[in-house]
């Protein structure tokens, strides 16, 4: 799933750092997924309904159920900033980052 410049950025860091960079960017990847399709579904108004809705999809890109629920949970985020703030959720990019997420509630979520 790595391509072009990205492998090579990859291919330069030594193992335990390479593997935490590939996983965040994953984790991107992920939320960018769920992002993307969410801008055409009708959502659901709970955590609970946005993870069974989204969950297969983020880890589908990032086989790790912690990191794809927290990838869920970013985007679920994003549309309640913009129903709050009146921004057009469909209007919504993601920017360049990497990120790790980690949550208390991410155990209360096991399914």
């Amino acid at each position: 799933m790595v391509h072009g410049s990205h492998r090579l950025l990859l291919d330069g860091l030594p193992g335990v750092a390479g593997g935490l960079l590939f996983t965040a960017w994953l984790f991107r990847m992920a939320a960018h997924r769920v992002l993307v399709i969410a801008k055409q579904q009708v959502l659901p108004g709970t955590r609970i309904g946005w993870v069974n809705m989204f969950r297969g999809i983020a880890y589908g890109v990032v086989p790790n159920r912690r990191y794809a629920d927290g990838a869920v949970t970013i985007v679920m985020g994003i549309y309640e900033s913009c129903r709050a703030l009146e921004v057009d959720f469909r209007d919504v990019e993601l920017s360049d980052w990497l990120m790790f997420q980690q949550s208390e509630l991410d155990s209360r979520l096991e399914m």
